[in-house]
């Protein structure tokens, strides 16, 4: 299997203590065509999620700030959270997320975005700000990883797609790059 994972640094600067999800976008990345899924949550009530969110676990709620919804998880209390969404598609798939989130004092937030569900089949491009490093799993084991320098209070847009090379071969391919 390849793996390539590219990876830019961020600077710009945002002041929040919450970790923010917005803007997700789930599209055939073959063609470039219309998204099979999107969502910017301008159409979502406040103070809840999506209907077509899965909440795996954590406290997510649309939010709003000088116009713009967002969908939030709290920095507290720390653990590991997440929701699903968008179609089931397992090829020629792409997915994107803008994200902001900020560390204080030696906490810091690890994020990511996935494609093929949970287990052993699914893919995560992770920003590891601890370790200093964008990660690239299938399932729980780290397929590539890079030096990455993630600057708190900034926001950061991920992307990763999975496309059949030929039969039995697949190109995973994730970027990450400030986003402003």
């Amino acid at each position: 299997m390849r793996s390539r994972v590219e990876a830019f640094k961020s600077e710009m600067k945002k002041k929040t203590c919450l970790v923010l999800l917005a803007g997700l976008a789930l599209g055939a990345f073959a063609q470039q065509a219309k998204p099979l899924y999107q969502n910017d949550f301008e159409q979502a009530a406040l103070d809840k999620v999506p209907e077509d969110f899965l909440v795996l676990d954590g406290r997510f709620a649309v939010k709003e700030e000088g116009g713009n919804k967002f969908l939030e998880l709290p920095g507290a209390p720390l653990d590991a959270y997440g929701v699903l969404f968008g179609p089931t598609e397992k090829e020629g798939t792409a997915v994107s997320a803008r994200v902001f989130g900020t560390g204080k004092g030696r906490r810091y937030p690890t994020f990511a975005v996935g494609l093929n569900g949970q287990g052993t089949a699914a893919y995560r491009l992770q920003v590891s700000p601890a370790k200093k490093a964008l990660e690239l799993f299938k399932g729980d084991e780290v397929k590539a990883s890079v030096p990455y320098e993630w600057q708190s209070g900034t926001w950061v847009r991920l992307r990763l797609q999975v496309r059949k090379v030929k039969d039995g071969q697949w190109r995973v391919e994730g970027k990450v790059w400030a986003d402003k």
